[in-house]
């Protein structure tokens, strides 16, 4: 996750990559564990898992960000929780939880994690937004630190005046309530361009850096790209 101003990085994202050739994507996990009420199992791997591999890396992340997904009816037991802080407090103020649009929000669930995340210095940021069960309901019931533009609204935005003004209006409000914007799913040069025309704050996608197994930094012309983008 790139400052769109800076090029720099901001943050990293964990994903997860199904290992079996019958589970082509997070989706079919998420799929299988639901239909055997294994979602809470999911949940804890993922944040576990996570922060394991985001520690393990030390100092080559600086003092960037992880993003963190979880789902929204899942949350862990007071005593995985507990457990989470004592292995990972340094990195505490540094992790996003990301609230997926896959399922539907439970509200008891996300105070929870909100007051956890209150503790820690962190916060939420709204994944996929524009999809799925949530969209502006969860806007009005959460107050995140960053919304995530789902890439079906900003796919082609470079050459669809209607998705620019969507996106625009989107950061208008966002910055009315202090929330940060990123845009996801940048994959050409145009897309780049025009989200940064439209003021995102951040960019994540194909055209800056694609899914890797250790943290690196972006393309050093993709970062003089976007310096160049936002000088006079």
């Amino acid at each position: 996750i790139v400052d769109a101003h800076t090029g720099e990085v901001f943050a990293y994202e964990a994903l997860m990559r199904p290992q079996l050739p019958a589970l082509s994507s997070p989706l079919d996990v998420l799929t299988l564990a639901r239909s055997q009420s294994k979602l809470y199992q999911i949940e804890y791997l993922t944040l576990f898992k996570s922060l394991e591999t985001f520690a393990s890396f030390g100092e080559r992340t600086g003092d960037a960000k992880l993003f963190v997904n979880s789902i929204p009816n899942q949350v862990l037991t007071q005593k995985d929780f507990e457990r989470f802080q004592r292995e990972f407090a340094p990195y505490l103020h540094r992790i996003v939880i990301e609230l997926t649009e896959s399922e539907k929000h439970n509200e008891t669930f996300t105070a929870q994690k909100q007051v956890y995340l209150e503790q820690w210095g962190s916060c939420f940021a709204l994944d996929d937004f524009g999809t799925g069960y949530n969209g502006e309901a969860m806007l009005l019931s959460v107050v995140p630190g960053f919304i995530k533009i789902d890439m079906s609204i900003v796919r082609g935005i470079d050459a669809d005046p209607d998705r620019q003004s969507i996106c625009k209006n989107l950061v208008s409000y966002s910055r009315q309530r202090g929330i940060k914007v990123i845009a996801e799913g940048v994959e050409t040069l145009a897309e780049r361009q025009t989200r940064i025309d439209c003021q995102v704050d951040y960019l994540q996608g194909y055209y800056l850096g694609k899914p890797e197994e250790e943290p690196i930094d972006i393309p050093a012309e993709r970062k003089e790209e976007i310096q160049k983008a936002n000088r006079p």
